[in-house]
């Protein structure tokens, strides 16, 4: 995060270039994304994301998906997001709280640690570089999902694939 607020504020004309390219562009789009369904459990997500070595996962709206896939990891893309479920929801969370949050789904669980509905972090592909970081930086996350013109997912950039793509263009 501190890399990616240093190259927001201070960059180079070779940097300005490189920013100024999509995110498609620069191949920093990871298509390849597990989500949870709304109805998904927050010990499943947890269970599943822990399986996976996940940190976060978007929350789709899958009301067609069989009842077991509410159990597990699914493949979110050209589902609506709706929602993040992310391994920081829980290090905000006291035990017993917890504890007793478990059987929530992970919509109702990340509506109750954030105390109200959080926007959904996104952008479309043809996002430029700069603007995926600038979302980044100022909403302080660690992903940002990346949907089509109708809402619906089509991959992530996360940190690490923003600092990828920009070195891979630099070089």
């Amino acid at each position: 995060m501190d890399l990616l607020r240093f190259l927001r504020d201070h960059h180079s004309d070779d940097l300005k270039d490189v920013l100024s390219r999509s995110i498609s562009d620069l191949r920093a789009v990871n298509e390849s994304v597990y989500a949870v369904t709304a109805s998904t459990s927050v010990s499943n997500a947890v269970k599943s994301m822990k399986a996976a070595l996940l940190n976060a996962v978007p929350i789709v709206h899958a009301p067609e998906v069989a009842e077991e896939d509410h159990l597990q990891l699914i493949n979110g893309r050209h589902r609506k997001v709706i929602g993040t479920f992310s391994a920081t929801d829980l290090k905000a969370c006291r035990l017993l709280e917890l504890q007793a949050w478990l059987s929530l789904s992970a919509l109702e669980f990340t509506e109750k640690v954030s105390g109200n509905e959080r926007e959904t972090v996104s952008c479309t592909e043809e996002a430029t570089m700069e603007e995926a970081i600038e979302k980044v930086v100022t909403r302080r996350v660690h992903r940002v999902w990346v949907v089509n013109h109708q809402g619906l997912l089509k991959g992530v950039v996360s940190l690490t694939d923003i600092i990828r793509s920009i070195r891979a263009a630099l070089l």
